[in-house]
């Protein structure tokens, strides 16, 4: 008897483990009518939030990232690692990763 309850629990631990590695999103801005940019960004961090995303804030400073040239696309995921560390740490940590991609400048530099 012990011994079926304890594969249910590890069955169930491995569902959950595999729904949630899976579910990664990803939230992508742009103008209108431009293709997505699958360039490395210029910008990439970690942003922290806890207990399930509902607290924590992060903002980045484009203007700071792209230096006068003009922000072309920003995106937010959960990405694997995210995910990772989100699973781990029972929700308490909600990892996101913000991204920046900047216009290339006069001359091709970005």
């Amino acid at each position: 008897m012990k011994r079926r309850g304890l594969i249910r629990v590890l069955g169930v631990f491995l569902c959950l483990t595999v729904l949630s590695l899976s579910a990664c999103s990803t939230v992508t801005i742009r103008d209108k009518g431009t293709q997505e940019v699958t360039s490395e960004p210029n910008y990439q961090e970690m942003k922290l939030f806890f207990v399930g995303g509902l607290f924590g804030s992060a903002k980045v400073n484009v203007s700071e990232v792209c230096k006068g040239s003009k922000p072309v696309q920003m995106r937010t995921q959960t990405r694997f690692v995210d995910g990772l560390i989100e699973l781990v740490t029972g929700s308490l940590v909600t990892p996101r990763t913000a991204s920046v991609w900047c216009a290339a400048k006069a001359g091709g530099a970005k």
